[in-house]
């Protein structure tokens, strides 16, 4: 595959997507990860969520083509996870810095 260039607001929402996936693994890592092999698997999932998100965005049909075999039948359909309570209040109390104004920009862009 040649060289991609980086997509900034691809690459923000898929680290803000990683957060909320590290964030919700984190009883799962402490039980059964060492910090070692999460450091491994969060570029992982960081990358395929880029991954995600660029072929949706730019070829949404071959995403759906190519990922849909992947499915098994026996995977229960997606719930809304509440904020953790620490994290929403994290974010209540947060005054805005160059990553949430930058959120807001690319959010604001849509």
């Amino acid at each position: 595959m040649p060289k991609h260039r980086l997509r900034a607001k691809e690459n923000y929402i898929a680290k803000l997507i990683a957060a909320v996936v590290r964030n919700n693994i984190e009883d799962f890592h402490c039980k059964y990860l060492s910090d070692a092999q999460m450091e491994e698997l969060n570029p992982l999932i960081r990358n395929a969520i880029y991954t995600g998100l660029f072929y949706l965005l730019e070829d949404s049909d071959a995403l759906v083509q190519h990922y849909s075999q992947y499915i098994p039948p026996y995977w229960e359909d997606c719930e809304l996870l509440p904020l953790n309570s620490r994290d929403a209040k994290m974010y209540r109390c947060q005054k805005p810095n160059s990553h949430t104004l930058l959120a807001r920009s690319f959010m604001a862009k849509k």
